[in-house]
């Protein structure tokens, strides 16, 4: 029973104290399953916060998916950071060397804002079509899942570029 947020309460202090484990980050999810409050979502923050290794990286990963499926976002910067930090991981051999992750990651961040400065590098390495100007040819086309038919497009993408003319 939770009626006095007693238990609320407790957890957030756990969280704050950077206390928190996977026991009391379950608790918390039960609290607040569609991330309506922004538990959920402060929870997968905390857990990539505390990331020491490829296991606890994989399981963070996939809280962050899990969140992202909710399609409920309380502070977009935050989580923009956090996917793009988890696209990091999973694009790196030496650590969890899942690239589809990866893309899937670098594109949930694009469309949570800007992206900064240290991360456009990997994202562009990750998924050159993230870079089309929104509403062009090329963006459209990629939205279908298919590729611009434009001579000026196809030339551009030939040399694993994105065309300058239209984006």
């Amino acid at each position: 029973m939770n009626a006095s947020g007693l238990k609320l309460t407790c957890l957030q202090t756990l969280q704050a104290s950077g206390q928190l484990r996977e026991e009391g980050r379950q608790m918390y999810l039960d609290l607040d399953p569609g991330n309506v409050k922004g538990l959920f979502e402060s929870v997968v923050l905390n857990q990539l916060a505390s990331v020491t290794d490829d296991e606890s990286a994989r399981a963070a990963v996939e809280k962050l998916f899990a969140l992202q499926a909710l399609k409920r976002v309380h502070d977009a910067g935050e989580v923009q950071g956090a996917a793009l930090m988890a696209a990091t991981w999973c694009n790196s051999e030496r650590m969890l060397n899942e690239p589809e992750k990866a893309k899937s990651l670098a594109k949930w961040a694009k469309t949570l804002g800007e992206i900064p400065k240290d991360f456009q590098e990997l994202v562009e390495e990750l998924s050159p079509e993230l870079q089309f100007r929104d509403g062009s040819c090329c963006d459209r086309a990629a939205k279908k899942g298919g590729v611009c038919g434009h001579p000026c497009c196809k030339k551009a993408a030939q040399e694993d570029e994105v065309c300058s003319k239209c984006n």
